[in-house]
């Protein structure tokens, strides 16, 4: 059992054979964190887990999500946060009988969407928990959670992947007849995204694009019409931009501090060029600018290419 999972959940087993064992001898703690970064597949473990609570450890058959004794709290789409009205359905559903096991779940994801409201909402039914009912929190970042909850809660982190873990689950994500990228290409997407292989599998590509396109037009200075473009595109997810224009200044950083080991040719190049010009202070300044800058841009529907030419002026000159 415990290689069927390692070869689905890379990176992960530790953590799924703490949970397992406690599983199996009635201990398993009824509010659990899973938290980590981004894009390891933190949902898909809890999914996994959850299987294993409902159905067993060693049942062939597959889990719905419609499972009558399992409930997933998600921010609604359009929502800035989980709200308490869907944090106060926990306690309705704990409280009723079970439907096809003895057990239920709630998985919620993820916790980092929690307001102030509904992150009391939760504490209420972490302080009174219900027999042979878990609640599994998704989190990014620990630090988000209430000091309360967190002392309520089993607490359960998932390592960033190595360069080759972060390779074999992105290949594992990929569909078999794409063909292998070259090893810059990997190399690249796991810099971008942190070695995350599910964000390298949604937006790797753009990532790839949108950054290679900023650093040549920084490098050139002058802005790429393709880059230009891409960002004008009405289908484009502004989002992946504000993560580049992150990592851009984050690497920056790191090269100012000498401490950016993985720097390509193209990078040291532009990074020696504006340490030169400017100051440590100088880059957070604008890299503040441009952050407040892009944020309003996506918050007020303004002009998206008209954004970009206006960072790369703060960046270049």
């Amino acid at each position: 059992s415990f290689t069927r999972w390692r070869k689905i959940m890379i990176g992960f087993e530790k953590i799924y054979k703490n949970l397992s064992d406690s599983l199996t001898s009635n201990k398993l703690h009824h509010a659990i964190v899973i938290s980590g970064n981004k894009g390891l597949g933190k949902f898909e473990f809890a999914k996994l887990l959850t299987k294993e609570i409902l159905l067993g450890k060693d049942s062939t058959d597959k889990l719905s999500l419609f499972h009558p004794d399992l409930k997933i709290i998600e921010k609604i789409t359009g929502k800035k946060n989980i709200s308490v009205d869907q944090v106060r359905t926990i306690a309705g559903f704990f409280q009723s009988t079970s439907a096809s096991s003895n057990r239920k779940v709630i998985i919620v994801n993820a916790a980092d969407d929690l307001n102030v409201s509904s992150s009391n909402a939760i504490l209420k039914t972490l302080e009174e928990p219900n027999k042979n009912c878990y609640l599994i929190l998704i989190c990014h970042s620990v630090s988000k959670l209430l000091p309360t909850i967190k002392s309520r809660c089993q607490i359960h982190k998932a390592d960033t992947l190595s360069f080759e873990q972060f390779k074999e689950s992105f290949y594992k994500l990929r569909p078999d007849f794409l063909p292998k990228l070259g090893e810059q290409e990997i190399k690249t997407l796991s810099i971008l995204t942190d070695n995350s292989p599910r964000i390298a599998f949604k937006s790797g590509e753009d990532l790839t694009f949108l950054y290679n396109g900023l650093i040549n037009s920084l490098n050139e200075r002058f802005l790429d019409e393709a880059l230009l473009k891409k960002v004008n595109d009405k289908s484009f997810d502004f989002g992946n931009l504000l993560m580049i224009f992150d990592i851009f200044f984050g690497r920056l950083s790191k090269f100012c501090c000498n401490s950016l080991t993985d720097a390509s040719e193209d990078e040291r190049r532009l990074f020696d060029i504006l340490s030169e010009n400017k100051s440590i202070d100088d880059t957070f300044k604008t890299y503040d600018e441009c952050k407040l800058l892009l944020s309003k841009t996506a918050s007020l529907s303004l002009d998206k290419k008209l954004a970009v030419i206006n960072c790369f002026n703060l960046i270049c000159f």
